[in-house]
C-alpha cells in the first residue's frame, strides 16, 4: 500500500489531537490504527477517523508520530511495520521506532463505528451543507469577532443554525446569512476547535454533515470523518439584535471598499485602548483619533447619503473587522458594516 500518502495526510490530523500529557491513558492524543482499514484519534474537543486501507493494529502517540513524520522526505518512499511494541517507519537508509501505548484500547471513541451503527437513525439528521468557495474565509472572519471574548465565556464560540453563522464578543455582532449547516438545532462550536477544522477544510472536500446528540459530524472526501464538540448553551438570538439596531439606522450607504480598507491601515498603528471618533456631518464621513501613543489623526473618508449628523466613539480594537466593507450605517448606539462576503457587523459605540 501507499504509506507515503497515509503518513503525510495523517500528520496534519494527528497534530490536531496531540496532547502529550494525556497520551499514556490511551484515550486522548493517540492514533489507533485498526485492522479494518481505519485509523482514529481524539482530543477532549474533537475526534476524527480516516480510511487508510491497511491491516495494521497499532496505538501510536500522536505527538511522537508528528515529530517523526515532520522529518520525512516526501520524495522518498516509506513503509510501516509493527513489532515488539514499536510502530516502525522505514525508508532508504532511514528507520524510526515509536513506542506504542500499552494496554487494552477499546473502540468506543471511533467516529465511523458510531455513524455506521446509527445509519438509519441518521438519515433524518443529515444536514444540508452549503460549500462556498470562500467558506473558510467567511468562517475565519466571523470567528475573529468571538475570539476576543472572555477566555472562559460561552461567547468565545461560533453558532450555526438554519439561518446562517453568528458570533459575538458582547460589544460586536457578526452575522452571515448562509446556511452552511442547515440544521434545525443550534450548533455552537468553540473558536479554538473551529480553527482546527479550518486546517482540515483547506485541504479536504466537505461532502456531508450530521447533528447528533449535541455533536457535529463532518464527512470529507476520501473516507475522512470528523466529530466536533458543540456547547450546550442558550446562545443569544443575534438575528433579533441585528434587526433591532438596523431598524434605527435610517440610511445605509454604499461605500468605497478601498476607503474602508484605509481605516484598517490606521487602526493597525493605534493602541487597542484608543477611541476612534467617527463623524457624519454634511454628508461627509470622517475619522478622528487622539492616540495614547502620542499622535493625532484626522481624515475625511468619503461622501455618504446620510443627512443626519452623528459623532460616535468606537474602540480601535473593535474596528479590526473593517476589511472589504461595501456598506456602512451609523446610529447613536452602533456602527453597521457589511463585507463583500455578506457578513453583517454591529459594533457598539461608547461614550467619549
Amino acid at each position: 500500500m501507499d504509506w507515503n500518502s497515509v503518513l503525510f495526510r495523517l500528520n496534519k490530523l494527528a497534530s490536531l489531537i496531540a496532547i502529550e500529557r494525556k497520551e499514556g491513558s490511551g484515550v486522548y492524543g493517540v492514533l489507533h490504527f485498526m485492522n479494518d482499514g481505519y485509523v482514529w484519534g481524539r482530543s477532549e474537543s474533537m475526534g476524527f477517523e480516516m480510511k487508510y486501507g491497511g491491516e495494521v493494529e497499532a496505538h501510536v502517540p500522536a505527538s511522537k508520530f508528528c515529530d517523526v513524520v515532520s522529518v520525512l522526505n516526501p520524495t522518498l518512499m516509506y513503509n510501516v511495520e509493527v513489532g515488539q511494541g514499536d510502530f516502525v517507519i522505514k525508508g532508504k537508509g532511514f528507520e524510526a521506532k515509536i513506542r506504542m501505548v500499552e494496554g487494552e484500547v477499546g473502540d468506543d471513541g471511533r467516529v465511523v463505528k458510531y455513524l455506521f451503527e446509527h445509519r438509519e437513525e441518521l438519515i433524518g439528521k443529515k444536514v444540508f451543507v452549503d460549500v462556498r468557495d470562500d467558506l473558510v474565509k467567511v468562517l475565519k472572519k466571523v470567528s475573529r469577532v468571538s475570539s476576543t471574548a472572555d477566555a472562559f465565556s460561552e461567547y468565545r464560540s461560533v453558532c450555526f443554525d438554519s439561518r446562517g453563522i453568528f458570533s459575538t464578543d458582547r460589544s460586536r455582532v457578526a452575522c452571515c446569512f448562509i446556511p452552511v449547516f442547515n440544521s434545525r438545532d443550534k450548533i455552537v462550536v468553540p473558536v479554538s476547535v473551529l480553527r482546527q477544522i479550518f486546517s482540515v477544510m483547506e485541504t479536504e472536500q466537505l461532502v456531508g454533515a450530521w447533528v447528533v446528540d449535541g455533536k457535529l459530524y463532518l464527512e470529507f472526501g476520501s473516507g475522512l470523518y470528523v466529530e466536533v464538540m458543540s456547547y450546550d448553551v442558550d446562545y443569544p438570538d443575534l438575528v433579533s439584535v441585528l434587526e433591532k439596531h438596523k431598524s434605527k439606522i435610517k440610511e445605509i450607504s454604499d461605500v468605497d471598499p478601498d476607503v474602508m480598507d484605509g481605516i484598517c491601515s490606521i487602526v493597525k498603528v493605534l493602541d487597542y485602548s484608543d477611541v476612534v471618533c467617527l463623524k457624519v456631518e454634511n454628508g461627509m464621513l470622517s475619522l478622528e483619533v487622539d492616540s495614547v501613543k502620542g499622535f493625532k489623526v484626522s481624515k475625511d473618508l468619503q461622501h455618504v447619503k446620510i443627512s443626519e449628523k452623528y459623532e460616535v466613539g468606537v474602540r480601535a480594537k473593535d474596528l479590526d473587522v473593517v476589511d472589504g466593507i461595501v456598506a456602512f450605517g451609523i446610529s447613536d448606539d452602533v456602527v453597521y458594516l457589511k463585507s463583500r462576503e455578506g457578513i453583517e457587523y454591529l459594533v457598539a459605540t461608547i461614550v467619549r
